[in-house]
């Protein structure tokens, strides 16, 4: 963004707001860091269900040597797999918020 198209974006913002502008801004920063906490929970519920997955594939793997039993497990794995990258995607939108939380403040402010 250009510092003229930054400019414009705030004026807009203080002419929507009003005089309440103030209070509004401490609202929506308090939801940015809200959201930081949510993408924490995320984290941990992402990474217990990775840990869940990956011991029931191992379960399944060491108690059956049936082939559809198998591929049971690698779906599992899999699924592990898929909660791992969720935990990583959920990590790095706290982190992003964390790091700037007034970016993150202005698009909620314009509906982004």
């Amino acid at each position: 963004m250009t510092p003229d198209q930054i400019e414009q974006i705030i004026d807009m913002l203080a002419e929507k707001l009003g005089p309440i502008g103030g209070q509004v801004w401490s609202i929506y920063m308090r939801q940015v860091y809200v959201g930081v906490l949510g993408a924490l929970l995320w984290l941990v519920a992402f990474l217990v269900g990775s840990a869940i997955f990956v011991r029931a594939a191992r379960w399944v793997y060491a108690n059956s040597k049936d082939y559809d039993k198998n591929m049971f497990a690698f779906f599992l794995y899999a699924g592990a797999l898929a909660c791992g990258i969720a935990a990583l995607c959920a990590l790095t939108f706290g982190v992003l918020r964390i790091l700037n939380p007034e970016y993150h403040a202005i698009q909620m402010l314009l509906g982004r």
